[in-house]
């Protein structure tokens, strides 16, 4: 953890790569679920998104409207034996301001959440993967020719299978365009901060940060990876 001295962390990026909230002040966030789903990876950014308000006192709200997206509305069970029942099905779910992708079983994930991503990343804003979420990512052909971050037990690895990719060692996360990907597990948190700063600013991301009592800081400080970059 850093310092309370900011002085050496990345801009806000509300001034340097903001995001447009749209003109209802909604923003929708889908969860891709599968068997084997890395629970820190969706729980994680999950919580930070639950705990954006905006506002004062009874006028408060949740800009952020939170649902999971699954092949079907059976439940799953994520690791740790953890069993989500999903909201959507790929057919049904609202389209997604932002997708959150987490590490899952490649060889469970149906087909059809490749074609789901495909088609719901042209309109997203932010199209964001934890950890070796971005091996699903890659495999839907969302990273070619882009610059990824992933678990830094799985360097190699992600870039062995999908050599189209560029993948940046010891970041916390790596942004490129509208795609957004993010290192291991808790690095998850960290890319759900940054992105809601994007939208509102760091006075709000701090805020957020401090509801979770959330002290990591590498929302700011995306290099602070640098001890896994080996």
């Amino acid at each position: 953890m850093h310092s309370s001295n900011e002085t050496d962390a990345v801009p806000d990026a509300r001034l340097t790569a903001p995001l447009a909230v749209t003109a209802s002040g909604e923003i929708r966030v889908a969860f891709l679920i599968s068997p084997g789903a890395e629970v820190v990876d969706y729980a994680g950014p999950y919580g930070v998104f639950e705990y954006v308000f905006l506002g004062k006192d009874k006028e408060m709200r949740r800009p952020f409207k939170l649902y999971t997206v699954a092949a079907s509305k059976e439940p799953v069970v994520t690791s740790g034996g953890m069993t989500v029942l999903p909201n959507c099905t790929f057919a049904d779910a609202p389209g997604p301001n932002i997708v959150v992708i987490p590490a899952m079983l490649m060889d469970k994930l149906a087909p059809a959440a490749y074609d789901w991503l495909r088609s719901v990343h042209k309109d997203t804003d932010v199209t964001m993967s934890v950890c070796n979420g971005s091996f699903i990512l890659a495999e839907a052909g969302l990273l070619d020719g882009k610059t990824a971050a992933c678990h830094h037990g799985a360097y190699g690895a992600l870039s062995n299978k999908y050599p189209k990719v560029t993948v940046i060692r010891g970041k916390r996360y790596v942004e490129d365009g509208k795609i957004a990907t993010s290192g291991g597990l808790t690095s998850g948190i960290d890319l759900a901060l940054r992105v809601v700063e994007r939208y509102f600013g760091r006075h709000e991301a701090k805020q957020a940060a401090n509801r979770l009592e959330y002290q990591g800081t590498g929302w700011m400080y995306p290099n602070s990876n640098a001890e896994f970059a080996k």
